[in-house]
């Protein structure tokens, strides 16, 4: 903590090692500290105290840190964080503590984030160069769905529609869902920016708040989007979103540091997590550093979505950068036809399956099971054990303009079908009459005054409650 107090038993007088002359004392240096005690004339001194506090200059749950800016890292800033953002932080390439004007591995950054950034990536991004082909998805892997809630801050004044968010959710899902990734999302618009209000639900949902903030984006939850990435229904706004889920499932950049001179005291050639080749004579390509992804070749920093030119001088024979990888999600050329590969997608799954058990911000585990329950057509929500003959079925979903409702309850009833939104808000009836039992029943919904998103149709009679998702593509 910031401080701590240490207390004497009663007694007529005291005489601590820092001049205090109370009872206690509250003690905000580390020292080893001790008390004189007088009572009726008798003295007595205690066994010294070894009290180590730690830095937490920017208050408590806040860590500092060196930031270097996305595109502008000879400038770096120091800032404070919240403790959740540490890891996001560290993917980037910031640093636990103040900015160094020579940063060297002797500045004791444990002191400043509580553990040895080397050991977090030690643990987090797993041994270099390890093969995830266990993990690649197949045809036969289930889908992992994940439920997304993006915030739109003052649309009014920057433009953002439902539409720009509806082109950046699809463009993400065509990343995603070859590697059975799939996302569902609904869209609030707010007014103003009140950083404690998000992530709303964050064990469960990931958060995107798109606003004018300084940069284009960052991962982690809320994950934050410049306006302008999505405004123009291009390339950007999908590129930017699919990147930082990238690092929220623990996928690092494909050029890690690589813009730093090789020369570097902290970030050149013998740096952890700088993207080279070791051990493999050019002109073989194996990534074993840096991202520790195989299929992934070293490659700079690139923003111009074409092969890039110059040497790789931190790999075996300073061969020149390769001319493939540079399209890939995880650098940032934004190109059109940027990619996940294999390797990427088997890591991304083997940290969904298994990262609960690692010290991530992320509960996999919570967002699976909200992802499914939000985003999976299959999955329904029932309060007893039905029957062949009680069924909730919605078919398409999901669906861009209409759909169909069918349903069956076992014995003859009144039946309710209700619409409710994403965030628990009743929005209509479509059905409110007497059924029979055992016979089917249809509705056809329309979606047409209703944006894009997940709902909920809930079944009722006087002794079941069903409910199924929906979800709205425009």
């Amino acid at each position: 903590g910031d401080d701590v107090i240490l207390s004497a038993s009663a007694a007529d007088s005291y005489l601590w090692s820092d001049g205090s002359a109370t009872q206690t004392i509250t003690v905000n240096s580390t020292g080893d500290y001790f008390v004189t005690v007088t009572t009726n004339g008798c003295t007595s001194v205690s066994e010294p105290v070894t009290v180590t506090v730690n830095n937490y200059p920017c208050g408590k749950d806040k860590l500092l840190i060196c930031h270097l800016p996305p595109g502008n890292s000879s400038n770096p800033k120091t800032i404070c964080i919240n403790k959740n953002a540490l890891p996001a932080h560290l993917a980037h390439g910031d640093y636990c503590g103040p900015c160094a004007e020579n940063k060297t591995k002797s500045i004791l950054e444990d002191d400043w984030c509580g553990y040895n950034p080397s050991d977090f990536f030690d643990s987090i991004f797993d041994i270099r160069g390890r093969d995830y082909s266990a993990y690649i998805p197949t045809d036969s892997t289930p889908v992992k769905y994940f439920s997304v809630l993006v915030i739109v801050i003052d649309s009014a004044t920057y433009g953002v529609s439902q539409e720009n968010i509806d082109t950046m959710m699809a463009g993400t899902n065509r990343y995603f869902e070859p590697w059975k990734i799939s996302f569902c999302y609904n869209t609030n618009f707010v007014d103003t920016y009140e950083p404690t209000q998000y992530p709303i639900n964050g064990d469960s949902i990931f958060n995107v708040v798109v606003y004018n903030w300084p940069n284009g984006g960052l991962s982690g939850n809320p994950i934050k989007i410049h306006y302008s990435m999505v405004t123009n229904n291009d390339d950007d706004g999908r590129y930017v979103l699919a990147h930082e889920l990238g690092h929220n499932f623990q996928l690092g950049h494909t050029f890690s540091v690589t813009e730093q001179p090789a020369s570097d005291p902290y970030y050149g050639c013998s740096y952890l997590r700088r993207d080279r080749v070791d051990y493999m004579p050019y002109p073989t390509i194996q990534d074993t550093i840096g991202d520790y992804i195989r299929d992934t070749p070293p490659t700079p920093r690139n923003t111009d979505c074409a092969p890039p030119t110059g040497v790789d001088s931190c790999s075996v024979g300073n061969p020149p950068w390769p001319d493939w990888g540079y399209e890939n999600i995880m650098g940032y050329s934004k190109c059109p036809h940027s990619f996940f590969t294999p390797q990427q997608a088997g890591r991304m799954h083997l940290f969904i399956s298994y990262g609960n058990s690692l010290p991530t911000i992320f509960k996999y585990e919570s967002l699976l099971a909200y992802g499914d329950l939000h985003c999976n057509p299959a999955t329904q929500v029932v309060n007893r054990i039905v029957t062949d003959n009680e069924y909730l079925t919605v078919v398409p979903n999901p669906f861009i303009n209409t759909t169909t409702i069918s349903f069956a309850t076992m014995h003859d009833d009144v039946a309710t079908l209700e619409i409710w939104s994403y965030t628990g808000q009743y929005i209509s009836t479509i059905f409110n009459n007497s059924v029979i039992g055992g016979q089917k029943n249809q509705v056809e919904f329309s979606s047409d005054y209703l944006p894009a998103g997940v709902y909920f149709a809930k079944l009722k009679t006087s002794n079941l409650f069903l409910v199924k998702s929906l979800v709205i593509i425009k």
